[in-house]
């Protein structure tokens, strides 16, 4: 460690030489140098949020240089390494933001990824095609959707518009959201207890609304909802989808993460892997897939300024299964917030990606449940630290 004496360093060298006199690394300098920045993490975990937001930028710029200089990284556990990438992107984050505003940059720091934004389009076109054909290859009539309302099924899967209706809707999704639950082991080895917390809202202006594991849903007009959409939400955002990350319960700098691409990308990517699994309601899965592709083409091209609201509205009209108003709704959504549905299939199209590179490495038995659940064991972390570390493990051989 830089800031300890040189008779200190003397002393801890001297204690690591064996009894052939030759030396081996200090298990007491590794030691200290994680105490240490353990410390120093502490330390920012408590002081960020109290930094003036015009302040944050400097804040952990300096920290992150006296880690740089206090430390020797190469002692370092791989928690604190983590840790380190997570100030690393969140100090460039509050300095790059402060000075570009621009849609490109705030995607940028809402996927971690960067990807052009040219290339975007491309990629998820062809995400949409491949969705769309595995729901031809299932013989699905995914060119004439059937809103609920006006498909002839068995009455007990209408919602009423009215109070009844919508405390039936929100107890089917509980019901859903056991039921996927139960498919996780599927795509998993293990995950936690879902903590998924539903609040129905209405007059809100937004269909539906995922942040710190509360799902909040638009309950207006549910006589006009998609019949197989509580299965997909609940695949989507609880088990196995956004509820299978692992939630950092220690101090961690992840707190003050927000990632879409990583616990929504993953969602998006774990509805492709449980379609396999569940065949029985896999349109369900495919059908949802496909509106957050659509979704996230529609944002892409109003913010890039390639499409008017009025474009965007009839892409939504041509491609969805929900009703007008469910499409004013998302659209009033991704106006609201740009760069959040591009960010959540630039995810999944990363994740897709280190399946990908894990098959080229490994057999397929390990590209599978083992690769799925070191994911979501991370945590939330930048996709780029992630990919470093699944990449070390495919050259290595090593999935859990």
């Amino acid at each position: 460690m830089k800031s300890i004496s040189v008779c200190v360093l003397s002393l801890l060298v001297a204690c690591s030489i064996t009894a052939t006199g030759e030396p081996k690394k200090s298990t007491l300098i590794v030691e200290l140098e994680n105490t240490q920045t353990s410390n120093l993490i502490k330390k920012i975990f408590y002081e960020y949020p109290t930094q003036e937001p015009r302040r944050k930028a400097g804040y952990l710029k300096k920290r992150l240089k006296e880690i740089e200089e206090r430390v020797e990284l190469r002692y370092l556990s791989k928690n604190n390494k983590k840790e380190i990438a997570i100030l690393e992107f969140l100090a460039n984050k509050e300095s790059s933001l402060k000075k570009d505003t621009s849609f490109s940059n705030r995607v940028r720091y809402l996927s971690s990824l960067s990807y052009p934004i040219e290339a975007g389009f491309s990629m998820l076109m062809k995400e949409k095609a491949e969705i769309e054909k595995n729901l031809s290859e299932s013989r699905l009539e995914f060119l004439n959707p059937q809103i609920l309302g006006q498909s002839k099924i068995h009455e007990s899967l209408f919602f009423e518009s009215n109070d009844y209706g919508r405390q039936k809707y929100l107890d089917l999704l509980a019901y859903e959201l056991k039921n996927t639950e139960n498919l996780a082991l599927s795509i998993l080895r293990n995950y936690p207890k879902s903590t998924l917390k539903v609040v129905g809202e209405a007059e809100a202006n937004f269909s539906f609304y995922y942040r710190d594991r509360v799902l909040r849903i638009n309950i207006d007009n549910v006589e006009t909802m998609p019949k197989d959409e509580t299965i997909a939400l609940a695949a989507f955002f609880g088990l196995p989808g956004a509820g299978a990350i692992e939630e950092e319960n220690t101090i961690s700098l992840s707190k003050f993460l927000y990632l879409p691409s990583y616990n929504l990308g993953w969602a998006a990517y774990s509805l492709n892997e449980i379609a396999k699994s569940d065949p029985e309601n896999s349109e369900a899965y495919l059908r949802f897939s496909k509106l957050i592709v659509v979704l996230g083409l529609t944002d892409l091209n109003i913010h890039s300024g390639k499409w008017t609201s009025y474009e965007g509205r009839e892409f939504l009209k041509k491609n969805s299964y929900y009703s007008a108003n469910r499409e004013q709704l998302f659209l009033e959504q991704l106006q609201a917030r740009p760069g959040l549905f591009l960010s959540i299939n630039l995810g999944k199209i990363f994740f897709n990606e280190m399946k990908r590179k894990c098959l080229e490495k490994i057999s397929l038995d390990f590209c599978g449940k083992a690769l799925n659940q070191l994911i979501v064991d991370q945590g939330t972390v930048p996709l780029p630290y992630l990919k470093n570390l699944l990449i070390e493990r495919f050259l290595s051989n090593s999935l859990p």
